[in-house]
């Protein structure tokens, strides 16, 4: 009933009785507290860690296991390869050590951007009391162009500490932790840390769980779960992806369901925007990182960068977001370019731009998608998301669109805002509850309702805090 009320757009704007604003303003309230503890939670971590060096997770490059071995060609995408317990303690803080039942890394057969064969490392996560019967994967940015900053290495004690914010999501998997399910978290840029590169990043999570379904005698997961998966920004960016790349790619594949939120649509307009702000940093990320699968983009870079000033843009090869962040922002990422910023819109970057960031150019997702946003988006104009979700749900897609028109809410306060949705959403597929077929757009779900009244996520943060002590990771209700 609620759902119904609120998916008429004059009726939410202009005639909510007292009752829905005062839901409303409970939670809004709720949203900002629950992020204020995350970032916290984020601010904590990596900083003052003391630890033994000797803790420290080696680099992939400096890694013997991250190493594909010979004739990997051959071998079929998603074959696990190899595995090990993960080195060190999985950490929400940077400092303490989860007491989980379980923690791999698997080491796996996928491919690159341009399909060459290539292997790359999926974490999962156990708890006590695991559910064998529900998987979820956590679509995990990290918003850099160097394989120091993947998932694999950030989950650990000891990881960098200029990997903060990206290290903050760990808090995601803990909630997925308390529900007893299994968590899969990918390197999904690969070896090479192909920034922003949606099929590499595709590919990579979907041989993901090719791989963990094949894990029952290393991790116990049940070969046949209900599996859900989530990501914000970069994360929505990678589940998009995984949504219109699946049909073809890998069509036995079963995902009961996918949320996903702060979409960047349009890779293109989106560095268009960036330039000379806040978000200028993601400009070298994404040109140095798409570079290692795309030899002509790598060329177009040595012949058009000043040599004067290139090292200094690809520090990013060997630095995480955080310090990226600092380096970069607000800068005008032209003045390293021999022709100034226009020629970053040349063919072989735009090409580029448009095979790996231009969403809605594959199969119509066949999975079902549950998807948040802000009119407000800071990241990317929400037109991009309205017009990509169009064209899925014209050609037959089930989507129920969440479009947050009552807030002013910025695309980082959105990720907050929409996750007890979301993971109430994903509840429901990993209940077995098939999502209402169909496509939908409304200002709140309720979902949304559900997911902020009952404190769903801020309960899981504040446990979150107990389990930094050495309280087990179970699930629980």
């Amino acid at each position: 009933m609620i759902d119904t009320l609120l998916s008429s757009t004059s009726l939410v704007k202009c005639s909510l009785n007292q009752i829905t604003i005062l839901i409303m303003m409970f939670i809004s309230a709720i949203s900002f507290l629950a992020l204020q503890i995350w970032s916290i939670v984020a601010s904590s971590a990596g900083i003052e860690w003391n630890g033994d060096s000797k803790l420290i997770p080696p680099n992939p490059a400096d890694d013997p296991f991250y190493k594909a071995p010979p004739g990997i060609a051959s071998i079929k995408p998603g074959t696990i390869l190899r595995h090990r317990q993960v080195p060190t303690k999985i950490t929400l803080n940077n400092k303490d050590g989860l007491k989980l039942k379980g923690a791999w890394q698997i080491l796996y057969r996928t491919q690159n951007s341009v399909g060459e064969p290539s292997a790359t490392v999926t974490t999962v996560l156990v708890p006590y009391q695991a559910k064998d019967e529900n998987l979820f994967v956590l679509n995990m940015f990290s918003d850099a162009a160097y394989n120091g900053c993947s998932p694999s290495i950030n989950l650990q004690v000891g990881a960098r500490n200029d990997s903060v914010f990206t290290q903050a999501q760990t808090m995601i998997a803990y909630s997925a932790l308390t529900e007893g399910w299994y968590v899969s978290i990918a390197d999904d840029e690969g070896f090479n840390a192909a920034f922003s590169s949606g099929p590499q990043q595709a590919y990579a999570t979907l041989d993901s769980v090719r791989a963990v379904l094949q894990s029952e005698d290393i991790t116990g997961i049940d070969p046949e779960p209900r599996i859900t998966m989530y990501g914000y920004s970069g994360g929505g960016f990678v589940g998009s992806w995984v949504a219109e790349i699946q049909p073809d790619y890998a069509p036995e594949l079963k995902i009961d369901g996918i949320a996903i939120g702060g979409l960047v649509p349009n890779m293109t307009a989106g560095l268009a925007l960036y330039n000379k702000n806040d978000r200028s940093s993601f400009i070298p990320a994404t040109l140095i990182g798409l570079s290692k699968d795309y030899k002509n983009l790598s060329m177009w870079l040595d012949e058009n960068l000043i040599p004067e000033k290139a090292a200094e843009l690809r520090k990013v090869e060997s630095q995480c977001f955080d310090s990226n962040y600092n380096m970069f922002h607000s800068q005008d990422i032209g003045k390293y370019l021999k022709r100034g910023w226009d020629s970053i819109f040349d063919p072989v970057p735009r090409s580029v731009f448009e095979v790996t960031g231009t969403s809605g150019q594959r199969a119509t997702p066949k999975i079902p998608l549950y998807v948040s946003e802000t009119v407000q988006d800071d990241v990317s104009p929400i037109a991009f998301t309205d017009a990509l979700l169009k064209k899925w749900c014209d050609e037959g897609a089930t989507i129920l669109y969440e479009r947050n028109d009552l807030f002013n809410m910025s695309h980082s306060q959105e990720s907050m805002y929409s996750l007890g949705g979301a993971f109430t959403w994903m509840q429901d597929r990993q209940a077995g509850k098939p999502a209402s077929p169909g496509c939908r757009t409304t200002s709140l779900t309720s979902e949304s309702l559900k997911g902020f009244v009952t404190l769903k996520m801020l309960g899981k943060i504040l446990s979150g805090q107990l389990a930094n002590y050495g309280i087990p990771v179970s699930g629980w209700k």
